[in-house]
């Protein structure tokens, strides 16, 4: 027969085994999200999620060219979308980087001091419109842990790419920036072990109710291997639809 103590020490390794075994999925009833619009089993187990020190390593943020699949409301689209990131010729002391996404637009991305990426403006190619935010909306933020959150309000000013001085439409968003955590993410272009920021934005832009909800997965010295988003904020005002458009790395430098 064991002694109390040793039953108290295997009671106390059945209950850590159980608890185990029984973890909270970080993604929680996000993950029927990610199986809709992403595939089946791409987003994978959840891993032990490293605090970030280093977001420009997480966002890649260097000269690149990356190739993703795209799906549609989980639908895949027969052309992939290929990605550029470059430096802007700017001063020295400046650091502002343009994606260029294809037929998705183009994200002008600035770097805090701290190593902070916020997205400054973003180019819609289809309504020719660029999208101001002040300030601006997070992307990656330093020091963030597992579960912390970053809040600010932003606000939005709206104009036409051949009158760039005036503003077409103007509103705030109220955004939030979680880390939910890190997890094994499986695309074309191999297995990653990939951060999730979950960006949200809340409030009016012109006449458009804005209600938007982005997964973004980004892997240290990779970038951003899968993500679901929803359309840009100059979309919103003129197409009422709530599509969502799936990413996945097929091809990496």
């Amino acid at each position: 027969m064991p002694t109390s103590r040793a039953f108290c020490r295997i009671f106390s390794l059945l209950c850590c085994l159980a608890g185990s075994a029984f973890a909270a999925d970080p993604a929680g009833t996000d993950r029927g999200a990610f199986d809709k619009y992403l595939g089946k089993g791409v987003v994978g187990e959840s891993i032990t999620a490293p605090a970030i020190d280093d977001p420009g390593a997480y966002y890649a943020l260097k000269p690149a060219t990356l190739v993703y699949r795209i799906l549609n409301d989980g639908e895949p689209q027969s052309q992939p979308t290929t990605e550029t990131i470059a430096k802007l010729a700017q001063p020295e002391n400046d650091s502002t980087w343009k994606r260029e996404m294809g037929p998705l637009g183009a994200n002008y991305v600035a770097v805090d001091p701290d190593g902070s990426l916020r997205r400054m403006t973003h180019f819609d190619p289809h309504e020719k419109v660029v999208s101001h935010f002040t300030p601006g909306e997070f992307i990656l933020s330093a020091n963030m842990k597992a579960g912390d959150k970053r809040t600010a309000e932003i606000a939005v000013n709206v104009t036409p790419t051949n009158k760039p001085k005036d503003i077409t439409y103007h509103g705030k968003l109220a955004a939030t920036l979680t880390y939910v955590g890190a997890f094994k993410v499986t695309t074309p272009a191999g297995t990653f072990d990939a951060v999730l920021m979950k960006e949200t934005y809340k409030g009016s832009v012109g006449p458009a109710e804005i209600d938007i909800e982005n997964f973004m997965f980004y892997a240290k010295g990779v970038g951003e291997v899968a993500s679901i988003q929803e359309k840009q904020v100059s979309a919103v005002i003129v197409y009422n639809t709530d599509t969502k458009t799936g990413k996945l790395l097929a091809k990496r430098p």
